[in-house]
């Protein structure tokens, strides 16, 4: 049985949610949310386009286009917030895991907004957004949500991400990453703001390194990288943790 007050709720974060992000007025004689969000919603659960669900396409993308992305992420951030005073996260110590979703796309992949894929089964391109969502024992909150582009800016990309968390959550105990970040610049990065914890790519030294350990062993190990940033070469040291067959 839907739960009626809670339907009615979700529509109407849903449709705040809309007028904040794109400068829209509700309760007028213009379009706003509460028009938007029915073709948005007929296009979410069709898994389509909104021109092919109804014909108010062009003027949602004209709203897009005067908006920009931090009005955007903003207001999404502040309606996932709002539904979570209940559970007073912002007191508690949290985790927050970093992770990329994706949708395809199929048209025209000029644009660097958008990462060129195979064509395989007619798919050029890929919208991919970097997310962030606390993660507390068998608890999952996404949190922010930015797109992220085809230029190597996924260490700016978590910094800012980071910079708005902070202002909300007093206890960010650890960051999680999965191999996908691996690299100096993201490491380089991490260091300045808080504890993480990236799964390491496993190259040959990696692997020689875990042949050598027995079965059910584990060691801690300094790595000291460098890299060139503008020309200077600049150095930096992190912790690998190595675990072999480690329940």
């Amino acid at each position: 049985m839907i739960n009626i007050g809670r339907y009615i709720l979700s529509l109407h974060t849903l449709e705040k949610f809309t007028n904040d992000a794109l400068h829209l007025t509700p309760h007028s004689d213009k379009l706003s949310g509460f028009h938007y969000n029915k073709d948005l919603l007929k296009a979410s659960s069709s898994n389509t386009y909104v021109e092919t669900v109804g014909n108010r396409a062009d003027s949602l993308h004209l709203a897009i286009e005067r908006s920009n992305i931090k009005d955007i992420r903003d207001s999404l951030f502040s309606r996932i917030i709002a539904l979570s005073k209940p559970f007073n996260f912002q007191e508690k110590n949290v985790m927050i895991a970093f992770d990329y979703t994706y949708w395809d796309f199929y048209g025209d992949t000029n644009s660097p907004w958008i990462r060129g894929w195979t064509g395989e089964n007619g798919i050029k391109g890929k919208f991919y957004f970097l997310t962030a969502s606390m993660v507390n024992s068998d608890f999952r909150l996404p949190l922010i949500s930015i797109p992220s582009t085809v230029l190597d800016k996924t260490a700016g990309e978590i910094i800012s991400i980071m910079n708005i968390l902070k202002g909300y959550f007093k206890n960010i105990d650890l960051l999680l990453f999965d191999r996908w970040f691996y690299s100096k610049e993201i490491i380089m990065s991490l260091n300045s703001i808080s504890n993480y914890l990236i799964f390491v790519r496993k190259d040959s030294g990696i692997k020689r390194e875990l042949e050598s350990m027995e079965m059910g062993e584990k060691k801690i190990k300094l790595h000291e990288f460098s890299m060139y940033r503008d020309g200077k070469r600049i150095t930096d040291t992190t912790y690998i943790a190595f675990l072999r067959n480690f329940a």
